[in-house]
């Protein structure tokens, strides 16, 4: 049993460690201890992935399964394994991938209303340069447009493709014609998609 004056001193404690917790919230967090505010920075900042554009990216993965559509996630960042610490994708990297007819798709999934961050941009921008498809998605149904996009193209590059050699076989184009279709036969083959 403590005595009165050990537990005036325990009172005196609890009370300036009450106010010290009251003033410590009233102080804005850039004056705070450099410790503390990391921890409370880092807390604020964990951005977590949206629950919607889980839901898309999970959505897409079904659909390609489901369609034999070769779908691939990406991860940017990096991660600790062990002591070791593993880096991943570059930061702005597509979340997914996919490969449809020939064509290379970068998939980036987003909230309604969200826009493209800068690394993501130049992201886009490296895709398309290389001759991909980059899109930045909301729903599922704007994923299926752009697939049905390629359909639309890729059968299109397929008929004109068989109609020329349908035509150079019959003898219908010249020696001279036919070299020209030929590169543009080639520009077909390998042009952007």
């Amino acid at each position: 049993m403590m005595t009165g004056g050990a537990e005036s001193a325990v009172e005196q404690v609890r009370e300036s460690e009450g106010r010290a917790a009251a003033i410590y919230e009233s102080v804005a967090i850039k004056d705070r201890p450099r410790v503390v505010r990391q921890q409370e920075l880092i807390k604020g900042a964990r951005k977590k992935k949206s629950d919607l554009e889980k839901v898309v990216i999970r959505a897409i993965k079904k659909y390609c399964a489901a369609r034999g559509i070769y779908y691939r996630r990406t991860n940017s960042g990096g991660a600790r394994v062990g002591r070791n610490y593993i880096q991943l994708c570059p930061a702005g990297t597509h979340d997914a991938f996919v490969v449809h007819r020939g064509v290379f798709v970068a998939v980036e999934g987003k909230r309604v209303g969200e826009k493209q961050e800068d690394d993501q941009k130049l992201n886009e921008a490296e895709v398309i340069r290389a001759g991909g498809r980059y899109i930045v998605v909301e729903h599922l149904d704007e994923f299926i447009d752009e697939l049905k996009r390629i359909d639309a193209e890729v059968t299109r590059r397929e008929r004109l493709r068989l109609q020329l050699d349908n035509d150079l076989r019959a003898g219908i184009v010249s020696e001279w014609t036919s070299e020209a279709f030929g590169k543009l036969r080639e520009s077909f083959d390998g042009g952007t998609r």
